[in-house]
């Protein structure tokens, strides 16, 4: 069946390890680094999101970032003069995607195996983290009308072959 949908963004949750400015997710084992044991993380650049820490009020708009991204802003305002009658302020609500972190820096490291040398400083691990929050990034994917119209469709091409083998038929009878 013939379908077109918007982008379908999942909420997603799990673990990692934050090095600078990114969660790197994909989890290799643990091993020892600099004589203690530490959660290794992969440092591909597909397994690893971004952090985004404003809520732009300065901007005049919330700034929720859905994809590759986790939250992590306290609330903020911003004034809009367009309401009426004489403009308000509108609240930028809090989001903590981050949801348990652990209290010691330097649990995890990012590597690109298991047992290569760590690229980067030391992280911190994430015990809990969710993006792509449903409020936020759409969930479902919303079709297209061409859905709507893909029985009339059926049936128009359908008879219309029908037809074009019943001519075809009929004509090899007559030779």
């Amino acid at each position: 069946m013939l379908t077109f949908s918007n982008q379908c963004l999942p909420q997603t949750q799990g673990s990692g390890c934050l090095v600078e400015e990114f969660i790197y997710t994909t989890y290799l084992g643990n091993a020892n680094v600099d004589g203690s044991q530490k959660r290794i993380y992969s440092d591909n650049v597909n397994s690893r999101l971004a952090i985004n820490y404003t809520n732009n009020a300065n901007e005049n708009k919330p700034n929720y970032k859905c994809g590759p991204w986790v939250n992590e802003y306290d609330q903020g305002n911003y004034y809009d003069s367009t309401i009426p009658p004489n403009g308000a302020n509108v609240i930028i609500p809090a989001e903590h995607d981050i949801k348990l972190r652990d209290t010691n820096y330097g649990g995890c490291v990012k590597a690109p195996t298991l047992n290569a040398t760590h690229t980067g400083g030391y992280g911190l691990y994430i015990m809990s983290y969710q993006n792509n929050l449903p409020k936020y990034c759409l969930s479902v994917p919303a079709n297209m009308p061409i859905d709507d119209y893909f029985l009339p469709f059926l049936l128009f091409a359908s008879f219309y072959g029908f037809n074009a083998i019943r001519k075809t038929s009929l004509i090899s009878e007559l030779a």
